[in-house]
């Protein structure tokens, strides 16, 4: 009797310095900030809040598709959108929204713009150029994958499926968990409540992604609409294939399925915000999208954030463990440890490198063409054509990398040429960094790295760079918002 309750006791005592631990994570070093799976996009923070601590200090609130911005609606005939894409860098979870590039920017054209202008903060943790061309489709028609959301009469839907129709059937049949099931689940709970449908629309997805469900037969009784027999006679693949067979069961279920994705931004224009060392990251065997070389051009292989991570991670997603800072924190030093994530040095090598020690001959050969600056050139020519044929009013804003040791800039990089030489002759308008920091800092003495509880020309950006990116970008649209938009040349202010 005793010895049960020595044992109450100890097992009361590490309950509560748990407890205690965790309440003085969450207020003096960080509240997490939960990701969720978002359909097409990957691992984002959606509709999560949270306080990051460290590096610099941000309370940080994000929308319903993940990003550090708020509700996206459709545009409104008289706003001119300037989407700016990038990594953390972008969006900034290091401080409050107000000292952000696209809150800067969107504070000095208030002032300066005669016309009704919105920016729109699009960065996302790991972002690399790769990020941009695999999801342009995304960012510009919606996402084609069903959410939750675009879901109605969930029981009708059911009850439809049911029937002999050859596409009934072939749904059925490609459900993972069975019809029976769901009906299950439905009659037990409510059938239209948010988590039958978020089953239903993942459960629907799995086809979407899986092969044309197009034939002759499962679509004999339905009445196509033209756009979607248009995008059938185009053979869509990718993307566009997903698009196509969301249209396909919108057709067919149209009080069930609603047929348009939400948009998402709708710019006019694109900056795209650039490091050199996330041209290297392009190849990571451990980052969630990456090139592998395909004839003259790339192939894009797609492995989001939870599955990178393995098995036991999404175990401790789904039991929500992953909600407690105590975890937070021990696993990402856990990552640092074992080479999974991006790693605690400025272009994840290291990480990489364990990776692909470990790793297999696919991993080995990304990290050899990470290191091979010919692949690394190849890979960013290429790049820059697809970004600027998806996205056309294409602005590059490019911040070279710090010297900690000088606390000052690296020289000029083999990337930074390539990237001055490519825009050059794609005729993308580029914004160097370089002289702006370099003059400031000689002016200022601030650097544009660092953070009150870091070392200075370390880390994230802080807010004077912010500041100063900022500026640069509010020169560069003068006298080109509020009118109708001209083909842009090289500009490099």
């Amino acid at each position: 009797m005793r010895i049960l309750k020595n044992v109450t006791k100890v097992g009361a005592a590490l309950f509560l310095s748990l407890l205690i631990w965790e309440m003085v994570l969450r207020v003096f070093f960080t509240v997490p900030i939960v990701s969720d799976d978002v359909p097409g996009l990957g691992w984002l923070p959606k509709n999560a809040r949270g306080l990051s601590t460290t590096e610099g200090r941000g309370h940080v609130i994000y929308n319903e598709f993940g990003f550090r911005e708020g509700a996206l609606q459709n545009k409104p005939k008289d706003e001119t959108r300037i989407l700016i894409l990038g990594d953390s860098n972008i969006e900034a979870r290091q401080m409050d929204l107000p000292q952000t590039l696209p809150a800067r920017l969107q504070t000095l054209l208030d002032t300066s713009a005669n016309c009704r202008v919105r920016v729109l903060n699009g960065g996302r943790v790991g972002a690399t150029p790769a990020f941009h061309v695999a999801l342009a489709d995304e960012y510009k028609n919606g996402v084609a994958l069903l959410n939750a959301e675009d879901l109605k009469d969930i029981s009708g839907l059911l009850s439809k499926l049911q029937d002999d129709k050859p596409l009934s059937k072939y749904i059925r049949e490609n459900f993972t968990y069975s019809l029976e099931k769901i009906l299950e689940m439905g009659q037990e709970s409510n059938f239209e409540s948010k988590a039958i449908r978020q089953l239903v629309a993942r459960e629907l997805n799995l086809i979407l992604q899986f092969e044309p469900i197009y034939t002759k037969e499962r679509f004999e009784h339905v009445a196509l609409s033209e756009e979607t027999k248009k995008l059938l006679s185009q053979n869509p693949q990718g993307g566009a294939l997903i698009r196509l067979n969301r249209f396909l069961l919108a057709d067919a279920f149209p009080q069930s399925i609603v047929r348009e994705p939400q948009k998402l931004f709708q710019p006019d224009w694109t900056v795209i915000f650039i490091e050199d060392e996330r041209w290297k990251l392009t190849f990571s065997p451990i980052h969630e999208i990456r090139y592998e070389p395909q004839n003259e051009g790339f192939k894009i292989v797609t492995q989001w954030q939870g599955k990178s991570r393995g098995r036991g991670y999404q175990i401790l997603r789904k039991l929500h463990i992953r909600d407690l800072a105590l975890f937070d924190w021990s696993f990402s030093r856990w990552q640092l440890m074992n080479g999974v994530g991006t790693g605690n040095d400025a272009n994840g090598e290291g990480s990489a490198e364990r990776a692909a020690a470990k790793g297999n001959e696919v991993q080995r050969a990304a990290y050899a063409n990470m290191k091979n600056p010919q692949m690394v050139a190849r890979s960013m020519n290429w790049t820059l054509q697809q970004l600027k044929e998806k996205y056309p009013r294409l602005v590059i804003l490019h911040m070279p990398s710090y010297d900690m040791a000088a606390a000052n800039l690296k020289p000029v990089t083999q990337e930074e040429r390539e990237l001055t030489k490519g825009c050059l002759k794609l005729e993308i308008p580029l914004i160097l960094m370089r002289a702006r920091v370099a003059e400031d800092y000689q002016k200022t003495h601030q650097p544009p790295f660092g953070f009150m509880n870091t070392l200075p020309w370390t880390g994230h950006i802080n807010a004077h760079g912010h500041d100063l990116m900022a500026h640069a970008l509010r020169d560069f649209f003068a006298n080109k918002l509020c009118a109708a938009p001209r083909d842009s040349k090289m500009a490099l202010p």
